[in-house]
């Protein structure tokens, strides 16, 4: 029994000391970000947010000016409401044989052309109001009120922080024992903490020079408390050999 207690002792021993460690770069991320560029050229009328300021999922964050979009809807609307007239008295005056059929279709064509110009013009009011499309914070903003942009320019550039994930670059040959849900730790060098992390998503390919595979892990919920996008460390993988 003692002989059995020893031998069971000198293979624990064994096994400690062939326990590798294996690291790799680790980079903290938003799991969610976008950079908001103008839907319309125009002028800004207000920024509600401002840098690191959190806001929620369809809080307005940049309003334009436009009063000349406004007026052209409501241009727009009454030339609508005229044609659907016009298209009424049409139709009664076809019923008795004053008109042709092809005064009554013409009609027809200026209601629904108007109607197009309705759906258009209110489009465009809506590009007006830019709202979050989730919940987080703002990193950048490029812009100012009263300033006057063009379409497609660069606005705001947001992130969700809530759930951050982490980007590891990893040698090909780990792909031998590496797997979705593998725990790992991550020393943070900003913050000098140790957290918990686990695989989440394995690369589909291998660089051919670089003989290295993307590897996008998530950290365990209740270990991001003080952690911010864009923190670096070390991933620790602990394996026994």
């Amino acid at each position: 029994m003692f002989r059995l207690v020893v031998l069971i002792v000198l293979v624990l021993n064994f096994s400690s000391v062939f326990s590798t460690e294996l690291q790799t770069r680790a980079l903290l991320i938003a799991q969610t970000e976008a950079l908001l560029s103008s839907q319309i050229t125009g002028r800004i009328l207000e920024v509600n947010v401002d840098l690191g300021q959190p806001f929620k999922k369809n809080d307005v964050l940049i309003e334009f000016d436009c009063e000349v979009q406004k007026a052209t809807r409501d241009r727009v609307r009454a030339t609508l409401k005229a044609a659907s007239v016009t298209v009424k008295s049409h139709k009664k005056l076809r019923e008795l044989g004053s008109i042709s059929q092809l005064e009554l279709a013409q009609a027809e064509a200026e209601e629904l052309k108007a109607r197009a110009d309705l759906r258009e013009i209110t489009a465009q009011i809506k590009m007006c109001t830019i709202k979050a499309p989730f919940s987080g914070r703002v990193v950048s903003r490029k812009i100012d009120a009263y300033e006057t942009v063009t379409q497609g320019e660069e606005l705001i550039e947001i992130i969700d922080d809530s759930s951050l994930a982490v980007d590891l670059l990893v040698p090909s040959n780990w792909t031998k024992w590496l797997k979705q849900g593998l725990e790992f730790d991550i020393s943070v060098a900003e913050t000098g903490d140790k957290v918990k992390a686990a695989v989440q998503e394995i690369g589909a390919r291998i660089d051919p020079v670089s003989q290295t595979i993307a590897v996008r892990g998530k950290l365990l919920k209740q270990q991001q408390a003080g952690l911010l996008a864009g923190m670096s460390g070390q991933a620790i993988f602990t394996l026994p050999e």
